[in-house]
């Protein structure tokens, strides 16, 4: 992904960056930008921030299918359902999720607990949101907020920043 995308978003949006954060933002001292610690073979200054993806989605989504609305990739209206898990509700889903699927629970705990969510992490998935939607400036979180908004409605989710819900 980095070579798909990772390059563009930085020569395109680090100039923004750089006058929104201040140079020293990405220094190695600071992560390289990133807000919670990762190891050092994981980040490097040529890597996108956070808010350098934010607007790269914004100006000019792709529709890639990690990233893309919901409601674009699924057809969550014209499809019936048996069941939508979300993944910031896997605790409680799991073990629904292992009995409909009749996989080894094993096999899917690989894929279901990954890197900043494990255990070992010291942030919680809402702290994690909460640092990064707290980096972004107002008006970028009401434009993440537009292209998101019919997965808000038709998931049922809801957001609070700075005293404003999304929902």
């Amino acid at each position: 992904y980095y070579n798909l995308y990772g390059k563009e978003i930085v020569q395109t949006y680090r100039e923004e960056a750089r006058k929104f954060y201040g140079d020293n933002f990405f220094s190695k001292e600071n992560n390289f930008g990133a807000l919670i610690e990762v190891p050092d073979d994981r980040r490097r200054v040529d890597m996108p921030t956070f808010y350098e993806f934010a607007l790269f989605i914004t100006d000019r989504p792709v529709k890639d299918e990690h990233w893309a609305p919901v409601f674009e990739y699924c057809s969550l209206c014209m499809v019936k359902y048996e069941a939508i898990v979300k993944f910031e509700e896997l605790d409680r889903d799991e073990e629904l999720l292992k009995r409909f699927l009749r996989i080894d629970p094993d096999e899917l705990n690989k894929y279901l607990h990954i890197n900043a969510y494990s255990e070992e992490n010291k942030y919680s998935r809402e702290e994690i949101t909460q640092l990064y939607m707290e980096s972004l400036p107002n008006d970028l979180i009401a434009k993440l907020y537009d292209l998101y908004r019919w997965d808000f409605k038709l998931l049922n989710y809801e957001y609070e920043i700075r005293g404003k819900k999304y929902s």
